[in-house]
């Protein structure tokens, strides 16, 4: 799988901005607080994740094909909707499990409390998700043509 330069650098913008907000929103969501500490390596692990899932899964795929069977067409409010959506339910699930795994790995016998703790923090994290990919779906789009101008949707339209 050949990834552009323009897909490069909009998956590194998704997956910095989703790790930001999640990194703050996980634990405050969980525990009412979130420390420095706990954010930043929260933030490494979960920029690494969202960058590999959206680098290396057919997340945009799935999306995309959700969004059509929605009766939506491409570049429409319905299609961005629809497909935010799909794309919230794959990563927003992934992401809370693994961030909600990295929170409670270090406390002895976190086994028993794991599931408790993702699944009440599941709904919320969603709703954040959904957010933040729609953000991230207009927003990437000015980024890449910051840094590589209008040719750029042009290279990744054809």
């Amino acid at each position: 799988m050949k990834i552009s330069k323009y897909r490069l650098v909009d998956c590194i913008w998704g997956a910095l901005i989703m790790g930001m907000v999640l990194s703050f929103a996980m634990p405050m969501i969980s525990n009412g607080f979130v420390t420095l500490a706990e954010f930043l390596s929260s933030l490494i692990v979960s920029f690494f994740v969202g960058l590999a899932i959206m680098l290396f899964s057919p997340i945009r795929k799935i999306s995309a094909r959700f969004a059509t069977k929605c009766g939506a067409e491409n570049g429409t409010v319905k299609y961005s909707l629809c497909s935010a959506a799909a794309t919230t339910l794959l990563m927003g699930t992934a992401m809370s499990i693994i961030m909600t795994w990295w929170g409670m790995h270090a406390v002895p016998g976190y086994q028993s409390q794991l599931f408790h703790a993702w699944i009440s923090a599941y709904p919320w994290v969603l709703i954040v998700v959904f957010i933040m990919v729609n953000f991230c779906q207009w927003s990437g789009k000015y980024v890449v043509k910051l840094l590589f101008g209008d040719a750029a949707q042009e290279k990744e339209a054809s």
